[in-house]
């Protein structure tokens, strides 16, 4: 019998909330891990027990590989082998080429790159080392695909998990699959945050929109609902899956 406990990294808001929240209304038994425990804590016990235990918050810093090694030790000792791992923690810090920082590219490549890839070999090995099917999804970006002024650091980011997902998938198969999903804008507090950095937030958000064809930013709920999709999915590995209300294909198709 497989394992009903997933991991989801950047638990405390927005796509890592949102999909914690998912999860658990499919009775997983959830370890929220965040920076601290203050924000999943609460998120933990609002949301009902799964059959196989209680929800965990730990709070982990997904940049220093000493506090991903000694959250998995705290994963093995009280929930054991995991099924999941959603890499949902990330951060975007916009800034133009001319300005761009090493402090400002380190921080951005450290999370979204490197902190994926410390989390992922850590629960890896713990799937790994039974017989339990293992899943891993990775959270990219449309920006995985094409190119924005200001967003160097976080194209980076985000283009190298193509190629960590890819490689991943090939060396873990059969046991883990490990696929990619790359949302468009979605209605987070990252994303606002960007938006209020712009000396217009209004028509910088309505900017964006008008570059989707959809018409609109999604809502975090509907990349978790992908994200469970893409978790269970037992035929996809090595996958890049876009969830981005077409801007890929209007942006490619140009």
């Amino acid at each position: 019998m497989n394992s009903r406990t997933v991991i989801v990294t950047g638990a405390s808001s927005g796509i890592g909330a949102a999909t914690a929240r998912a999860l658990a209304a499919r009775d997983y038994r959830l370890v929220l891990v965040s920076r601290t425990t203050e924000v999943t804590g609460h998120l933990a016990n609002e949301m009902p027990n799964a059959p196989s235990g209680h929800h965990i918050p730990i709070a982990c810093d997904v940049t220093s590989v000493d506090s991903v090694a000694a959250a998995a030790q705290v994963i093995d000792e009280q929930v054991g082998t995991p099924f999941g791992l959603v890499n949902a923690a990330g951060i975007s810090l916009p800034q133009r080429l001319g300005g761009l920082t090493s402090d400002n590219w380190q921080r951005t490549i450290d999370t979204n790159l490197s902190g994926t890839f410390y989390v992922s070999h850590a629960v890896s090995t713990l799937m790994t080392r039974s017989d339990v099917e293992g899943s891993i999804v990775n959270i990219g970006s449309d920006l995985c695909f094409y190119g924005m002024a200001g967003y160097v650091s976080y194209c980076a980011s985000k283009a190298g998990l193509l190629g960590l997902t890819k490689a991943m998938a090939a060396e873990l198969a059969p046991k883990v699959r490990v696929n990619l999903l790359c949302p468009g804008p979605v209605n987070t507090p990252m994303l606002k945050a960007e938006f209020d950095l712009e000396p217009d937030p209004a028509m910088a958000s309505q900017g964006a929109i008008d570059r989707i064809p959809l018409g609109r930013f999604a809502e975090p709920q509907e990349i978790a609902d992908a994200i469970c999709w893409l978790l269970e999915a037992p035929w996809a590995t090595g996958s890049v899956v876009s969830l981005d209300g077409g801007v890929v294909g209007a942006v490619i198709g140009t």
